[in-house]
């Protein structure tokens, strides 16, 4: 038996985190659960995922009564400022932000900066033991 705790983070609370030990799901940990998983102690690769993004692979050697400590992103909480960001880069460059090519081109380009680039993707959720 393992514990498993999400601590509270605001930006992050509407997503349940999917943990999974070798490929299996053990669970399900929402904002600021605690969960008791029956996971037999043994060596396992665990990772965690949410949406289109993960963490990266976690090769521990469970011990009964272990905790893990799964944590979402801290930028995440920015994320509502985003577009207004897109529109002052796109004013700082003296760009006309009422013309459909350069407002699409500024906001597809960083959203596939923040979004498919895999440092990021890869690095969403951090699990680490206690």
């Amino acid at each position: 038996m393992i514990t498993i705790h999400r601590p509270i983070q605001s930006g992050t609370g509407t997503q349940h985190f999917h943990i999974y030990a070798d490929g299996n799901k053990i669970c399900e940990i929402g904002n600021g659960q605690k969960i008791q998983v029956d996971l037999p102690p043994g060596e396992y690769m665990i990772k965690g995922k949410v949406m289109w993004f993960g963490s990266k692979t976690l090769t521990t050697t469970v011990k009964e009564g272990q905790e893990l400590i799964v944590r979402g992103p801290k930028y995440v909480v920015w994320l509502g400022l985003y577009p207004m960001f897109i529109y002052a880069i796109l004013m700082f460059l003296d760009l006309d932000s009422d013309t459909v090519l350069y407002t699409f081109l500024g906001l597809t380009l960083s959203t596939l900066l923040i979004f498919f680039i895999p440092p990021i993707r890869n690095n969403y959720i951090k699990i680490e033991t206690r």
